[in-house]
């Protein structure tokens, strides 16, 4: 199915979601993650499926650090106002992209929040890094992605 990496590569995807592209018609995406070792990621991006050669394509290639800002998991589509999403995440849906072909292209596009509520939590806010701790990641000042959320036990 993904016929341009070397026979025998690990290949895993996620994140299976049908949405239409630019021109109305309805393509399957895919996140997928190629791998030395269930450890080392070598690379990762979005792929979609060809019906005509039956096999995926990458669509766009994402930078290795980048950890969230992708489709992941069982993405359901879900409404906020006049705009549609596919929501998805890792233990519960807290991340979120507008379900458009070009927005789950740009890793700006993602969004994700926190569980702000709960009795023995506190709140870190501190700026997005490469290093670190993952943690949860919010939308702030509206600049997704550039901020990020850790929780910690009080």
């Amino acid at each position: 199915m993904f016929p341009m990496f070397p026979a025998g590569d690990l290949v895993w995807v996620d994140g299976l979601c049908v949405l239409q592209d630019a021109s109305g018609q309805e393509r399957m995406a895919v996140h997928y993650s190629r791998r030395e070792s269930l450890e080392k990621q070598l690379e990762h991006g979005l792929a979609a499926f060809d019906t005509e050669e039956n096999r995926f394509k990458i669509l766009v290639s994402f930078d290795l650090e980048n950890q969230w800002q992708h489709l992941r998991g069982h993405p359901l589509t879900t409404h906020h106002g006049d705009q549609t999403y596919l929501q998805f995440g890792d233990v519960y849906a807290h991340i979120r992209v507008p379900k458009m072909w070009e927005a789950i292209q740009d890793p700006n596009a993602y969004e994700s929040f926190g569980p702000f509520q709960g009795a023995r939590r506190k709140l870190c806010l501190e700026e997005a890094s490469a290093s670190g701790d993952i943690g949860a990641r919010v939308k702030l000042g509206g600049k997704p992605g550039h901020a990020r959320v850790r929780l910690l036990d009080s």
